[in-house]
C-alpha cells in the first residue's frame, strides 16, 4: 500500500487529498505520514492558488490572535508540517466560515461523516473540518508553538497585550467552559493537559486566576477565574470585549446576561 501511495503521489503527480480519497482515508494526514517516512517532500498544493500562505507570519490582528488560541487548543498538524486542521461540531459551522477567509478562498471546509462510529450506540455527531494545506502556514504556526504532539508540552507564545483577550477567548472556545449554575454562581474554567499552558494563560489574564493540579476526578490541569462572581464578570467583560463575529455563540449565549453592554 505504501508503494502504491508513493507511486500515485510522485509518478502520477496526484495531490495528497486525492490519494487519501483513493485509499479511503478520512484525511490526507496518513498520506503525508507515509511520504515523511520515506523522506519525500510534500508539494505545496497546486490547486490552492488563493491561499494566504503568509497569514501567520505575524500575529498582528484580533482575528489572528483569536484563531491562534483555538488552533493551539483544538487544532492539529498534518503530516510533516504540510498543513494544519481544525474540527468543530457541525452546529458550530458558522465559526469555521468566519475563520476561513483568514487563510484564503481555496481552503477546504467539509463535513466529516461519523455515522460509522455510531454503531457503539453513542451519539457521535458529524464534524466540520477546516483543512489548510500549506507548509508555509504550518511552519509559521510551529514557531508560535503549534507543534506535533503538543498535548502535554504546549506553551503559549508571546502575544501583544492589546490582542491577549482575543487569544484567550480563542483558547476558551477551544478547551474552556463558561456558564451560570442554579445557585447563580458563574464559572469560567479551562482544561489542559499541559501545566505550562495553564500557567502561561494565567499570567496573561489581568485578573485573579488559580491553576489546579490534576486530581482523581480531573485528569487535566484546570485554570479557573477566582474571586467570586464580581471577578468572573470582569473576566467575561474583558474576554468578550469587541468579540462580534469572533466567538463561539453557543458558549456566549450561556453568559451574555452577565456582560455589560
Amino acid at each position: 500500500m505504501e508503494a502504491a501511495i508513493i507511486k500515485m503521489y510522485v509518478n502520477d503527480r496526484v495531490s495528497t487529498t486525492v490519494v487519501a480519497h483513493a485509499f479511503g482515508f478520512a484525511t490526507h494526514k496518513t498520506v503525508c505520514d507515509v511520504l515523511k517516512k520515506y523522506k519525500i517532500k510534500v508539494r505545496e498544493p497546486s490547486d490552492g492558488k488563493d491561499i494566504t500562505h503568509d497569514c501567520f507570519l505575524k500575529v498582528d490582528t484580533q482575528l489572528k490572535a483569536y484563531v491562534l488560541g483555538w488552533l493551539l487548543t483544538d487544532g492539529y498538524v498534518i503530516g510533516d508540517y504540510c498543513g494544519i486542521g481544525l474540527d468543530v461540531a457541525k452546529e458550530d459551522e458558522n465559526i469555521i466560515q468566519t475563520i476561513k477567509p483568514l487563510f484564503g478562498k481555496d481552503v477546504k471546509v467539509r463535513i466529516v461523516d461519523r455515522s460509522s462510529y455510531r454503531r457503539d450506540g453513542k451519539n457521535h455527531q458529524d464534524m466540520i473540518r477546516l483543512d489548510v494545506r500549506s507548509k508555509s502556514i504550518a511552519t509559521d504556526l510551529r514557531k508560535l508553538n503549534m507543534v506535533k504532539g503538543k498535548t502535554y508540552i504546549l506553551k503559549a507564545p508571546k502575544i501583544p497585550v492589546r490582542l491577549r483577550s482575543h487569544f484567550v477567548r480563542g483558547c476558551w472556545d477551544g478547551d474552556g467552559s463558561v456558564g451560570v449554575a442554579k445557585t447563580k454562581n458563574i464559572w469560567c474554567v479551562l482544561s489542559t493537559a499541559s501545566p505550562y499552558f495553564a500557567y502561561d494563560l494565567s499570567n496573561m489574564i489581568p485578573l485573579n486566576t488559580k491553576v489546579y493540579d490534576p486530581t482523581n476526578s480531573f485528569k487535566s490541569w484546570l485554570l479557573r477565574i477566582s474571586g467570586g462572581n464580581s471577578e468572573t464578570k470582569k473576566f467575561l467583560n474583558w474576554m468578550y470585549k469587541n468579540s462580534e463575529n469572533m466567538r463561539l455563540e453557543r458558549k456566549y449565549e450561556r453568559i451574555k446576561d452577565q456582560i455589560d453592554n
